[in-house]
């Protein structure tokens, strides 16, 4: 016979629509993922527009709390976005060289820490990515842990930094 599944809590809950609801078929499905994944890759501000809509579509109907859930969202996949494209452009240049102004280089290898010298003296110097490092969705979280790190380092001292070298 059929074997029944239990639905997902969000499926439960009518929040979305999915296979394990043997309601919409694995073919559709799997086309609602591949545009969602389109819209974040190529227009994210498509989604976050859809949120702002539902979000003043609830309030205008004094449907408060349910709009700032909408908000909510709006605001964490704004963060998540902004995230991704900075992980995204320190990951293109393949080869990075910082100078601070403390006089220490840094080099980055496709957004990864490769060295650290202070007047030539060389404080790190393990290439911890190769050229072969992933560029693209498939890195590890430990990777975009320390791409993280160096977006933030790099934002936080944006003004004392100076570009010695890059290549992409």
């Amino acid at each position: 016979g059929r074997r029944t599944v239990t639905p997902c809590l969000a499926a439960q809950l009518g929040t979305i629509d999915c296979v394990c609801t043997v309601e919409i078929g694995v073919e559709h499905y799997a086309t609602t993922v591949n545009e969602v994944i389109e819209t974040l890759s190529n227009s994210p501000n498509v989604l976050l527009d859809r949120l702002r809509q539902k979000m003043a579509d609830l309030a205008q109907t004094e449907r408060f709390e349910e709009a700032a859930e909408m908000r909510d969202r709006a605001d964490i996949l704004a963060r998540i976005l902004i995230r991704q494209n900075q992980i995204g452009a320190v990951q293109r240049v393949s080869h990075l060289v910082l100078r601070a102004a403390d006089r220490s280089t840094i080099v980055l290898n496709h957004g990864r820490l490769a060295q650290i010298s202070y007047d030539n003296q060389r404080w790190i110097d393990e290439h911890v990515c190769s050229d072969l490092c992933p560029t693209d969705a498939s890195i590890r979280p430990d990777t975009v842990d320390e791409l993280l790190c160096v977006t933030k380092f790099i934002e936080r001292q944006f003004n004392t930094l100076r570009v010695v070298e890059a290549s992409s």
